[in-house]
């Protein structure tokens, strides 16, 4: 079975949670994922909407560990993975949408799915079907889903595995024969996890989360440093001639904060410091 970390105890009747879910990534996953190139490598990846983990195992990757600090973002990757490995692509889209606007998580298609998922997700996933009276859409509306409308890249434009029936049957393959791991982890506490300094890892994929350390330290004396401090840590769990990689937002996404012309962590002066030899 695969490993997911069990959520703190959950009533029958949830509160939503601080950190909602992701029904499909935000950022270009299939692009960056080609231009970093996966192919027989190992892969440590923030887990998110579930995209990056199953993108990289469509693109090659031999071997996947999927991180979060949010619990929810383990469960809706769990999630996915149950849905590739029991729906038909169009089942898949009909539940998650094939547009942004138009996901359905109907709970016919749930019934199919929940059959393949863990006893953690399933008692979570059933626990939030029946606080919304096993309304799909009324559950996606909720607080419990990030809603992005301002992204209208489409889900196709951002997953490989959504190109057509032959990529999502491709995964299919590939998932039914590995055991995927997902652990919760704040990617302070990676570089202390015994098992990944014996074994590294060839690519490591951070997503925006440098940015987001960085945002909880601006204006605080030494936040920079600090989040260089961070990353640079990550180089004892990559393997001899591996990649780390992350993406900063443009900067007209934090209004409040002053930037010469782009976030520091996406500034050269700062890429140099993290460079390895």
């Amino acid at each position: 079975m695969n490993t997911v970390i069990a959520p703190d105890q959950i009533g029958s009747v949830p509160r939503p949670p601080a950190a909602s879910m992701y029904i499909y990534a935000t950022e270009m996953v299939r692009h960056y994922y080609r231009r970093v190139g996966l192919k027989g490598q190992r892969v440590l990846t923030v887990a998110g909407s579930g995209d990056q983990v199953l993108n990289a195992y469509l693109m090659g990757a031999r071997d996947v560990t999927g991180f979060d600090l949010s619990t929810k973002a383990l469960l809706m990757t769990r999630l996915k993975i149950a849905a590739v490995r029991t729906c038909s692509y169009q089942e898949f889209l009909d539940f998650f949408g094939a547009e942004r606007v138009n996901v359905g998580f109907a709970f016919s298609l749930y019934v199919k799915i929940r059959e393949a998922l863990d006893t953690v997700t399933r008692q979570f996933f059933d626990r939030l079907y029946r606080a919304h009276g096993f309304r799909g859409q009324r559950l996606v509306r909720s607080r419990y889903f990030h809603q992005r409308p301002y992204f209208s890249t489409t889900p196709r434009a951002v997953n490989a595995y959504l190109d057509d029936t032959f990529a999502y049957l491709r995964l299919r393959r590939v998932l039914e024969a590995i055991d995927c791991r997902l652990i919760r982890s704040d990617v302070r506490w990676l570089a202390r996890r015994k098992a990944f300094t014996q074994k590294p890892f060839d690519v490591i994929n951070l997503s925006n989360v440098p940015d987001y350390l960085w945002l909880e330290r601006a204006g605080s004396g030494g936040g920079l440093d600090e989040v260089i401090n961070i990353l640079s840590g990550l180089r004892c769990i990559l393997a001899p001639g591996g990649r780390i990689f992350y993406y900063a937002y443009s900067p007209r996404r934090y209004p409040n904060v002053v930037f010469d012309e782009r976030p520091p962590l996406a500034r050269l002066t700062q890429l140099r410091r993290l460079s390895i030899d």
